[in-house]
């Protein structure tokens, strides 16, 4: 880096003598501080980064020299404290001073009592005051310098007035109006030229040479367009429009003849009247052989219920439809199972046709209920008793149900029966309206075999309700029966049937009612139980 000696001017005179000293001096630095490196790096590299970088040097010799001076840095900080404080003492005091001034010669100008400001006002908008006077001098008066200079300016005799006077000939009025008059009569002239039929170059005569000449152009066309038209409506002109559409007409006349005439065999209503006659027979031979294949297959369906009904297969049937409705009724959780072609505890013994196991969500869970079922004539209530008896025993039930066909059944036998834990009922496997009784003899069941399942827990629950609920089906149960009768002769007993059965089924509904929170009670209990 070469290094000029015009940097260091102003050096003390006491230094060597500086034609002694060399003209420059290369210096090469290797420089790791980055500040430096930064302010270096800011200047393009070359001539102006060096004399930066010389600047720079400069400035630090000469702060070294100073820095070894005489100059006692503490007490030069201390003595500026001291300036600092007595300088801040000044401006405090300065501060408070023009505080106070300037509080008391806003006072003085502005108090709403007694400052200049408001006396000047006072005096200023007061009546009669310095504002009044100069406003009641200037405006407002006859002689007040606004009225004269109005006066002088629009007054009857100003400038203006006079120009604008009528009566002066030689006034703005008077020549405006003698200027629109020469205008008019000029237009008046003019206008009076363009239609007057005397000029040759009026707009009027020139209007009405074209007039007459594009007139007798239109009546020249029009003649000809109408002597056209007329040949176009003529029967006389072979090749007219009229002709032409006669004739069509005709032709379209004479094809419609053709084709809805029935003396014409080929005609087109012809051929339409022998395909539906066609049609129609082969629709009767169609409907009469459709109805001999039905009256064979009512025939075939006749034997077959005859003979169904006289053989075991109706009785499957029975047991069949019985099982659904069984399954229809019972919860989810609820087991049904046909064990009719199965032995149970006693040997070679297939009694209980199913078998009704409840869930173990069940407040009876684990309690089994037996059904028989029996299409059989003459099959008597004490015997069906027995059957039920060692039904139970043999399918490790605590209650039977017995289901007779309504179809079968002992004339004497009641629609709904309890025996105990035995109950007896009379349901059509035809007759979707008996169901109920199926439904019924479930709850039922499931009554007695939730107490049951109580009762060997060894719980204290009081059955009262359940009683009654379960005499209560029965009692209803034996009005269905009722209904039944009523329903032999509809006419005569319609009102008592519709009556009966309405109440019926409100009383059974509640009754049903009963029993399910009974057995969901039941079932808390039991949980309860087996929780603890």
């Amino acid at each position: 880096m070469a290094t000029s000696p015009e940097l260091f001017q102003g050096i003390d005179d006491d230094q060597d003598d500086r034609s002694s000293l060399p003209f420059s001096v290369d210096l090469t630095l290797t420089l790791r501080d980055p500040e430096v490196i930064r302010e270096l790096l800011a200047h393009d590299e070359g001539h102006d980064r060096e004399q930066y970088a010389a600047a720079a040097l400069r400035l630090g010799i000469l702060a070294l020299r100073q820095a070894q001076g005489q100059v006692d840095a503490l007490a030069v900080r201390n003595e500026g404290e001291r300036l600092v404080k007595d300088v801040q003492h000044a401006l405090n005091s300065h501060r408070e001073h023009v505080d106070r001034s300037l509080t008391e010669t806003l006072k003085n100008y502005f108090d709403p009592n007694s400052g200049h400001l408001q006396q000047r006002i006072e005096r200023l908008v007061a009546k009669d005051g310095e504002l009044e006077s100069l406003l009641s001098k200037t405006i407002t008066g006859e002689h007040s310098q606004l009225t004269q200079r109005l006066e002088a300016h629009l007054g009857e005799h100003s400038p203006l007035m006079k120009e604008l006077s009528p009566e002066q000939s030689a006034g703005f009025l008077n020549n405006m109006r003698q200027t629109l008059e020469g205008e008019l009569k000029q237009q008046r002239e003019t206008i009076l030229r363009e239609f007057s039929l005397d000029q040759e170059s009026s707009a009027l005569k020139r209007l009405v040479e074209e007039v007459t000449d594009r007139n007798g152009k239109l009546r020249s066309d029009f003649s000809e367009k109408v002597a056209e038209m007329m040949r176009q409506f003529s029967f006389d002109e072979e090749n007219s429009a009229l002709s032409r559409m006669a004739k069509t007409v005709q032709t379209t006349n004479d094809a419609i003849h053709k084709h809805l005439t029935l003396d014409d065999d080929n005609s087109a209503l012809s051929r339409l009247r022998k395909e539906m006659l066609k049609l129609q027979q082969e629709q009767v031979k169609q409907s009469r052989d459709f109805q001999e294949e039905v009256k064979v297959a009512i025939h075939e369906l006749k034997a077959r219920e005859e003979e169904r009904k006289l053989g075991t297969q109706h009785g499957h049937d029975f047991e069949a439809a019985l099982y659904d409705c069984i399954r229809h009724y019972c919860a989810e959780d609820t087991l049904v199972e046909r064990t009719g072609n199965t032995t149970g505890l006693i040997k070679q013994c297939k009694k209980g046709d199913y078998v009704v196991t409840f869930g173990p969500d069940h407040a009876a869970a684990g309690c089994k209920v037996v059904v028989e079922a029996k299409q059989e004539q003459n099959y008597a209530e004490s015997k069906a008793l027995l059957e039920l008896e060692e039904a139970k025993k043999n399918r490790e039930a605590e209650i039977g149900l017995f289901v007779y066909s309504a179809r079968t059944a002992p004339e004497e036998t009641e629609l709904f029966k309890r025996v105990g834990n035995d109950l007896i009922v009379k349901w059509d496997a035809e007759e979707a309206t008996t169901d109920l009784v199926i439904q019924l003899a479930l709850s039922v069941a499931t009554a007695l075999s939730t107490r049951k399942n109580v009762e060997r827990n060894m719980l204290a629950v009081d059955f009262n309700d359940i009683d009654r609920a379960i005499l209560e089906i029965a009692k209803q149960i034996d009005f269905l029966d009722e209904i039944n009768n009523y329903a032999d002769n509809i006419q005569k007993n319609s009102d008592k049937v519709v009556d009966r059965l309405r109440k019926s089924r409100k009383s059974l509904q509640r009754q049903a009612t009963i029993l399910d929170e009974q057995i969901q009670e039941l079932k808390h209990t039991v949980s309860s139980i087996e929780t603890n």
